[in-house]
């Protein structure tokens, strides 16, 4: 049976990914891709956030800006992979594919891998 914390994690990080995954869309116009996907990552980043704050964990004894600093160290991590898979796949995976196809594929992937990563890490330090 799937933790409902988990689960509301789970679907808080959904709707983050999405305005992660949307915002690199669109700012992929404007910027380098890596650029893009940092910007975007702040984005999906700050929504999940409220998201988690208020509707996934409990009330937390850290304070807010406690809670602030933590949640962006882990994602920082996070951020590292999503980069780092983002890159990787567009360069050796789907590298035979058309480019804006080849970056939005990466870029997926690239943000949904750290969900798993990052759940633990959030429920121990950044909400407990």
């Amino acid at each position: 049976m799937i933790n409902s914390i988990f689960f509301k994690f789970f679907l808080a990080c959904c709707v983050g990914t999405f305005a992660n995954f949307a915002s690199r869309i669109l700012l992929s116009s404007y910027m380098t891709y890596v650029s893009s996907i940092l910007l975007a990552y702040i984005i999906g980043m700050i929504v999940s956030y409220v998201i988690c704050r208020w509707l996934v964990f409990s009330p937390s004894q850290n304070s807010t800006a406690r809670q602030i600093w933590i949640f962006t160290l882990i994602n920082g991590f996070a951020l590292t992979q999503t980069v780092l898979i983002s890159i990787f796949l567009t360069n050796y995976v789907f590298m035979n594919m058309p480019l804006d196809m080849s970056e939005t594929y990466s870029h997926l992937i690239g943000i949904l891998i750290p969900i798993f990563t990052t759940y633990r890490f959030h429920k121990i330090w950044t909400f407990r």
